[in-house]
């Protein structure tokens, strides 16, 4: 007999393209178990060159502050943050500059 499942979503989005899936899992399944298992590494280089641990996740938009050990409830919809590629303050410094 084939153990329990439950159903949760991963979201990720860069700036040409997005992708929300959802993804059975084992109950007891940690956030970044779920994200390794998911193939979203696959399909986005940026994921694929960055180590797990400089990534940030979230869950309804609340940060998870240690995925290995946050175990996911079912219907959760796990988010998986990008790195900025820009500093918000420089990015204000320099359209206040280019607006001048």
């Amino acid at each position: 007999m084939d153990a329990e499942r439950i159903t949760i979503e991963l979201a990720y989005a860069e700036p040409a393209d997005q992708q929300v899936m959802a993804l059975e899992v084992i109950p007891g399944t940690t956030v970044l178990e779920a994200f390794e298992s998911s193939g979203l590494r696959i399909r986005f280089a940026t994921l694929a060159e960055t180590p797990a641990v400089e990534l940030d996740f979230g869950i309804f938009g609340e940060p998870v502050p240690d995925p290995a050990s946050r175990v996911v409830q079912p219907g959760d919809r796990i988010e998986i943050y990008r790195p900025l590629r820009r500093d918000p303050k420089q990015a204000r410094r320099a359209r206040a500059r280019h607006q001048r």
